[in-house]
């Protein structure tokens, strides 16, 4: 597509919407084709789906109000290299978070501590209707929200249910769990069935699996990654970055059997391929530094109930609570259809359940499958075409196998 097709500009929007005596306004970098509607993670990757959206960066990202607590590159990577371990793994590993979430919280409230507040999901939504109401879009959007888009889809829709359309989420967040806890446990509800769903696929398609010709079994193999993953707790491998992305799934097959079989040579070019071709992943530190700032715009912490709460005020600071503090009851102008994943690492289909269970009139739509089914496809079209929604208790199987080329 030609660049001159690109329309781009910026929007003045208030900096506290909470505040109409405050005349303080944020710069809403914006960029649009004309065609489809608003998009997720920015600028950046516009090139990747220009026929289809029409993005804006989001507060926190890009070049509007960009969250980053640190002078320069360097510092902003050493910052993350090991901040991002579960608290459960050890008291070692709570420790050193804590200590971690201490320095990062005062570095980040000393360094932005101007509009640093002011980063987070309720504000984002209120600028994507600004945005509507400046461009003459119409009062009622239609989204299809992915991952933390669904965070975001369902906050809008019981912040504002009477502005909002026809709304899809598809692969969903927690809410309750999102805004009141630090860790989010229920995120990670099926990330060892996933893993196990990885290691059946592979023993499937020895011919394009790595892992497949040193075990007999699903269960032999991972009872070998146990044992020898078991030996390098202290200094443990990460898996589940690869396992959110199906393409890199042969690759980490060839990493988890360098391991089994002492190739350090292959683990390093595997590791290095699965990193390359994907959006974002040469920009990690910063898309981090980002979530960490929308994350302490959102979270609700309380210091009285659970210990974890305590050490999310370590870690994101004593600001004023600026973040959407109501239920997830909302009854909506339009019934929301909400897809859940079977197979998913990081966005459960009990998260799909709960969240099915509080919205007034949607429907649950199960995928039974990896990547994006034609099932599925068929109702996402129909639903924001026609209004067409599921039957009660729909599920689109699969029709595709992992490792098949």
């Amino acid at each position: 597509m030609n660049r001159t097709d690109f329309q781009c500009a910026n929007l003045n929007v208030p900096l506290d919407y909470s505040n109409k005596s405050d005349t303080r306004k944020a710069s809403l970098a914006i960029i649009r084709i004309p065609a489809g509607g608003p998009g997720g993670d920015g600028i950046v990757n516009m090139a990747a789906s220009a026929s289809t959206v029409q993005p804006w960066d989001p507060r926190g990202t890009g070049q509007t109000l960009f969250f980053d607590c640190y002078a320069n590159n360097t510092d902003s990577d050493l910052s993350l290299t090991t901040f991002f371990n579960l608290a459960s793994e050890s008291d070692q590993a709570f420790a050193c978070s804590w200590a971690e979430g201490d320095v990062r919280g005062n570095t980040c409230k000393e360094i932005r501590s101007d509009w640093g507040d002011y980063v987070g999901t309720a504000f984002t939504i209120r600028d994507t209707f600004s945005i509507l109401d400046n461009l003459g879009e119409g009062d009622k959007p239609n989204y299809w929200g992915v991952s933390y888009g669904t965070l975001l889809g369902n906050t809008a829709v019981n912040m504002f249910p009477d502005r909002m359309d026809r709304v899809i989420l598809d692969g969903v967040l927690n809410p309750h769990e999102y805004y009141h806890t630090l860790e989010e446990p229920q995120q990670y509800a099926d990330t060892d069935e996933e893993w196990r769903e990885f290691l059946r696929g592979c023993m499937k398609h020895p011919d394009t699996c790595a892992l497949a010709p040193l075990a007999t079994s699903p269960e032999d193999l991972e009872q070998k990654l146990n044992e020898i993953l078991s030996k390098l707790a202290k200094s443990p491998c990460t898996i589940l970055n690869s396992l959110y992305y199906l393409t890199r799934y042969p690759s980490l097959a060839i990493i988890r059997a360098g391991v089994l079989t002492n190739d350090q040579a292959s683990m390093i070019t595997a590791n290095y391929g699965s990193r390359t071709g994907h959006p974002n992943v040469n920009d990690g530190s910063i898309r981090r530094q980002s979530l960490f700032g929308i994350s302490c715009g959102d979270k609700i912490v309380c210091t009285d109930d659970q210990h974890r709460d305590v050490r999310a005020v370590a870690i994101y600071g004593e600001g004023t609570v600026r973040a959407y503090e109501g239920d997830f009851t909302a009854t909506t102008s339009q019934p929301v259809l909400i897809i859940g994943n079977t197979w998913d690492p990081v966005t459960p289909l009990v998260s799909a359940q709960n969240v099915s269970a509080g919205l007034e009139g949607n429907e649950l739509l199960q995928h039974n499958g990896h990547g994006l089914l034609p099932c599925t496809s068929r109702y996402i079209a129909g639903y924001f075409v026609n209004g067409t929604l599921p039957k009660p208790g729909t599920k689109c199987e699969r029709d595709n196998d992992l490792f098949v080329v």
